[in-house]
């Protein structure tokens, strides 16, 4: 099975970033992004490119050994994974939030008597 979680893919791109506060910030930039496009205040392009930006500066740092080319294809691969696990994401929890179970009177108590 393919595992699409953004979390899969956001400590796939980090894996040779060293520096706890730069893995820190850069997952969190990702995520952020990631809500901002969900939330209808980013549209799809504008969130590709701050993605791209982000993806792009983590490999070249990480991957000093890839040319420019592979470096912009291996980010443009990324961000379009990312991407598909943000939709995944944004899709399971607008299905969840659907299909919350109703709760009885009885459930609502706090005490069993």
């Amino acid at each position: 099975m393919v595992n699409v979680s953004l979390q899969a893919k956001i400590l796939s791109l980090l894996e040779g970033v060293v520096g706890i506060g730069d893995r820190i910030g850069i997952a969190g930039s990702i995520l952020y992004i990631g809500d901002l496009y969900m939330n209808g205040y980013l549209n799809e392009d504008k969130a590709r490119t701050e993605l791209y930006d982000i993806c792009f500066s983590v490999i070249k740092a990480t991957n000093y050994n890839l040319t420019e080319e592979e470096v912009r294809k291996k980010a443009n691969r990324m961000v379009e994974e990312i991407m598909m696990a943000i939709k995944l994401e944004g899709i399971r929890k607008r299905t969840f939030t659907r299909f919350k179970p109703r709760s009885t009177s009885s459930e609502r108590r706090t005490f069993p008597f």
